[in-house]
């Protein structure tokens, strides 16, 4: 298992990541920044649980 606090967070603007900025663009009515910035802070959400979580 790798260690959570190493992970980097993902790039959001490369293409494998542009169905799910265009549902958040669609569905929240958001620009692609906007859209970028939410996938970061929920990354770094789940991030911050799992380095808190006992192994």
């Amino acid at each position: 298992m790798v260690d959570p606090s190493l992970k980097e967070v993902p790039n959001y603007t490369n293409p494998e990541f542009d169905v799910i900025r265009e549902g958040l663009r669609r569905g929240y009515h958001e620009n692609d920044q906007q859209a970028i910035e939410h996938l970061v802070a929920a990354w770094q959400a789940n991030r911050e649980t799992s380095i808190s979580l006992p192994s």
